[in-house]
């Protein structure tokens, strides 16, 4: 109907709205191909939030098919966008993406510390992630405990605890700018 209508603004929404459908649904190239049509419309109507939104979906989509590189840029990009509009579910969305991330590649002591981070600016809105990610999550939380070992593992939780909002940012991006 937007299509038909010549509805910019609602053809750039519905696109990216019906990848995370394609996604939910288990349609992963589907899902990406409908993400990277969507991104350029969102950039021309300069609709940051969707823009990051859309962008933290393609990362999860692109670290699934094992693409750590260009899954933690998009992630950085959506941060980025996110942090600007003060988005604190965005930013622990873009953290706990960045966590699996930094897993992918090995990192196990910085994904715990990303992990901390989204989740003490999760403590602040009392949100929790979205319930379709919530056994993924559980999962990669005890495979890192497992991989460091429960002291290790709580240190490094609390560290990315300690982290203020800023801090968190920073320390996300230090690493992925320098892959």
């Amino acid at each position: 109907m937007f299509r038909r209508l010549g509805h910019t603004w609602g053809i750039a929404r519905a696109l990216s709205f019906l990848g995370r459908v394609e996604h939910a649904l288990g349609n992963h190239d589907r899902a990406a191909e409908l993400f990277e049509e969507s991104l350029p419309r969102l950039r021309a109507l300069d609709d940051t939030w969707a823009i990051a939104l859309a962008l933290n979906w393609l990362g999860k989509l692109v670290l699934d098919r094992g693409d750590t590189e260009r899954a933690g840029a998009l992630q950085c990009e959506s941060l980025a966008l996110f942090r600007t509009l003060d988005d604190v579910w965005g930013i622990a969305a873009c953290l706990d993406q960045l966590t699996y991330v930094a897993s992918s590649e090995g990192n196990a002591r910085r994904a715990v510390r990303l992990l901390g981070a989204a989740e003490a600016l999760r403590g602040t809105t009392g949100t929790r992630p979205p319930r379709a990610e919530r056994a993924a999550h559980e999962r990669a939380v005890a495979d890192l405990c497992a991989a460091l070992g429960e002291e290790a593992f709580t240190t490094a939780w609390a560290e990315g605890r300690a982290m203020t909002p800023e801090q968190a940012i920073v320390y996300a991006v230090s690493d992925s700018v320098s892959r």
